[in-house]
């Protein structure tokens, strides 16, 4: 068996940061190991997540999203609109408004350093690798697109305003669709 024990991402502006994902709903508190650096960190359902300030305080943008050596955390959030709101308050770019996908609901914000971060509502078909349709299942168990259908109460259909940052892109064409809220 094999579990994440962490995720530590190094950031240019460890502030603006961790009001990122502080407005995501992260309880982050400021941490630090006797010796080492303070560094913003929370427990999320047994995974240490951790900011640190990168060493030379400049760093690269994130490489381009689904680009080699680039990341994309995810996170399980109680209501989505709460966290759009709150991100679109600091004045966060939405790469991915709003969006109904085979396996449930999500936006895709982009972080101070540029990562593409998914928020999902938390499902509640939640279960192993199976959670939310992420792994593909027994044909006798698929939804016509070939996943697990979205259970009907982790989204609803929104015909709200698409909201977006100065570095936001539309989203492609094979990602639009329905917009949710939750």
């Amino acid at each position: 068996m094999v579990e994440v024990a962490s995720l530590v991402l190094f950031a240019r502006d460890l502030t603006a940061s961790s009001a990122f994902y502080r407005a995501v709903g992260v309880p982050l508190i400021d941490e630090d190991h006797d010796e080492g650096p303070v560094h913003a960190a929370a427990e999320l359902g047994g995974v240490h997540f951790a900011i640190y300030q990168a060493d030379d305080g400049v760093g690269q943008p994130a490489p381009g999203w689904r680009s080699a050596s680039s990341d994309f955390p995810g996170f399980y959030v109680d209501s989505l609109d709460d966290v759009g709101k709150s991100l679109n308050d600091l004045g966060t770019a939405l790469l991915e408004d709003h969006q109904v996908r085979p396996w449930g609901c999500r936006i895709v914000a982009q972080d101070p350093d540029g990562r593409a971060v998914e928020i999902s509502p938390i499902p509640s078909n939640r279960g192993g690798l199976a959670r939310a349709g992420r792994v593909k299942q027994p044909q006798s168990t698929l939804g016509p697109s070939g996943w697990l259908p979205a259970p009907a109460s982790s989204c609803a259909i929104s015909t709200g305003t698409q909201r977006s940052g100065p570095s936001a892109r539309p989203a492609s064409p094979d990602r639009r669709g329905p917009r949710c809220r939750g």
